[in-house]
């Protein structure tokens, strides 16, 4: 849970630490901090994964004080998104103080992996019992956007502050509900469900894609545009795969100036060049996990909350930039 109002000590220290973490053949998980120089003012998790060789996440979080999740986002029910929620709550949310956020209308009978099934009913038992009320089904209808957690930076000295919210544009209950009704046929059909939000900061936009598909899309056309404007960070959608180009083609009309971009494998296909090189005509510089022989692969950047430098990657692991204009 977000507190309404965080302190730093001054706007120039804020910075936005976002890691974006994948595995060799699947798995995807991203670790959004805020902070004020080294102190973590919030800590984002949105998706879980693991292997029996790596957990990235959780080292991540021990290597930086080890602090407690504020919000946790599952995006959707899919394997490569679901391993390890329960571990990883349970460590880092000992007390169940966090908010999280799922797809509504999503229920376990209709999931087809053993790892979500289990994490379902985890958040059920944990974060929907009693007087706790901290799992959020999200859902959307035509042109409305959800917007939560609205909250207030304040600077100590000043008493000036910047706002921060999540807005949530997908999923829409016309793909939820017709994926509750008929079941999953396809290995894919998870993604209908899938989370896309914009974290705002200062009147910055951060695009967080999920595993959004091509038949999402035509949603995303129907929200207030504003959402898609000063975008300076984007997660590429479903791996990025050549499914959801069309998202490109919304953000060219805003012009995007010095935003990067990031994404994960999955199985031998994705990322698809064409969807690199697409991403690439409108971000300074493109980063992926890859396939290689470490057990994991990780993208840090490190964005100023009062400045516009693009930030320099940081790969460790398979990660690499694969699409630079510098």
């Amino acid at each position: 849970m977000i507190p309404s109002s965080l302190r730093c000590t001054r706007y120039s220290s804020l910075v936005l630490e976002v890691h974006t973490v994948g595995y060799p053949e699947m798995g995807e998980s991203i670790v959004t901090f805020l902070k004020d120089g080294a102190r973590v003012l919030l800590t984002v998790i949105t998706d879980s994964f693991r292997t029996d060789n790596a957990d990235e996440v959780k080292r991540i979080l021990e290597g930086n004080g080890h602090p407690s999740i504020d919000i946790f986002i599952w995006t959707h029910p899919d394997e490569d998104h679901s391993v390890g929620i329960e571990d990883l709550l349970d460590e880092f949310d000992g007390d169940r103080k966090a908010t999280v956020y799922m797809p509504a209308n999503m229920t376990k009978d209709i999931m087809t992996c053993d790892a979500a099934k289990n994490a379902f009913d985890y958040l059920v038992k944990n974060y929907d019992t009693g007087r706790r009320y901290q799992l959020c089904p999200i859902l959307t209808v035509g042109d409305q956007v959800l917007t939560q957690n609205g909250f207030e930076i304040h600077e100590r000295l000043t008493n000036r502050k910047i706002t921060g919210c999540f807005s949530f544009l997908l999923p829409d209950t016309s793909l939820t509900m017709r994926r509750s009704y008929h079941g999953a046929k396809n290995p894919g059909d998870m993604n209908d469900f899938s989370l896309v939000y914009v974290l705002e900061l200062n009147g910055i936009h951060y695009l967080f894609g999920g595993d959004m598909t091509k038949q999402s899309i035509q949603f995303v056309e129907r929200k207030d545009p504003s959402y898609l404007e000063n975008i300076r960070y984007v997660k590429i959608p479903h791996h990025g795969s050549n499914e959801p180009l069309k998202l490109v083609d919304k953000l060219v009309p805003f012009q995007p100036k010095k935003a990067v971009a990031t994404t994960t494998v999955f199985s031998t296909t994705h990322p698809y060049k064409d969807a690199l090189d697409k991403y690439a005509e409108i971000c300074e510089h493109v980063s992926s996990t890859d396939r290689g022989v470490e057990s994991y692969g990780s993208i840090r950047l490190d964005f100023s909350i009062t400045g516009m430098h693009v930030p320099t990657p940081v790969c460790s692991g398979n990660a690499k930039v694969v699409r630079c204009k510098m």
